[in-house]
Parts: C-alpha cells; sequence; structure tokens
C-alpha cells in the first residue's frame, strides 16, 4: 500500500464516526425533549478534532520515517476506533446528538459500549487521533 493509499484509508475510517452521525439524524429524526441544561460550547465541538491529525500530516513538522508495519497498526487503530465512537453513537439511538445537552426524562446509559467505559465515543476519537499519528 502506498503513502497515498494509506491516507486515503485512514481518512475513510473517520469519515465512519461522522456518516454515523448524519444517518442517525436522518433515520431516527429529531429530538424532541425538553432541555434542561447545556454543556459549554468549548467540550460540544471537541468531535471535530478527530481532523487534527491530517492538519499536522499536511504540515509535515515532525516528520519521522516510520516502518510500514508501525503505519498499518496505525490504520487497523483508525478502522477498529471509528467503528467503536459509531458503535456508541449507535447504541444512543435518539439521545445522540450532536450537541451535548442534557434534556428531560435523560437516562444513563449502561449497556453496549457504556458497558465498557463511560464515554467510548470519546475514547474512540482519542484513540482514532492516535492511531492517524501512526499511520500518517
Amino acid at each position: 500500500m502506498d503513502e497515498r493509499t494509506l491516507r486515503i484509508a485512514v481518512l475513510l475510517s473517520a469519515h465512519v464516526i461522522f456518516l454515523s452521525a448524519a444517518a442517525l439524524r436522518i433515520i431516527r429524526g429529531q429530538r424532541g425533549h425538553q432541555l434542561v441544561a447545556s454543556a459549554p460550547w468549548a467540550i460540544q465541538y471537541y468531535p471535530p478534532l478527530v481532523w487534527l491529525p491530517f492538519l499536522v500530516a499536511c504540515v509535515q513538522p515532525f516528520a519521522v520515517d516510520l516502518d510500514r508495519v508501525v503505519r498499518y497498526v496505525g490504520l487497523g487503530v483508525c478502522i477498529a476506533s471509528a467503528l467503536f465512537a459509531a458503535w456508541a453513537m449507535w447504541s444512543l439511538g435518539r439521545s445522540y446528538g450532536i450537541r451535548l445537552d442534557i434534556f428531560a426524562g435523560h437516562l444513563l446509559k449502561t449497556d453496549g459500549p457504556y458497558a465498557v467505559v463511560r464515554h467510548p465515543m470519546y475514547l474512540g476519537i482519542v484513540v482514532f487521533n492516535l492511531g492517524a499519528s501512526l499511520a500518517l
């Protein structure tokens, strides 16, 4: 796999996260819940940071020639973590939203990926960034 193909594969795995969010919004519709509390804006806009490795890779301030095996491992980590984050989104169902608001009747999710870790979407995004840093 050449450098360009590897970058495209990492980019496509990032799209799994965002396409899942879009699909949830389209398939399951808008939430009709009453807003109880809103999260700070800095926390709400954390998910787009999944693009950070791509910006660093374009500038290449710390260009390191990694072994091809390490890059493939990074790609595998990207794909696995993107799927994990998407699974977390889908397990929330209609409770999922891009903004981090608390709605009336909100229940704590304790099954699916939430039985393993408290914040699986954040974990998926952070681990994705680590994998992308290795792959790119």
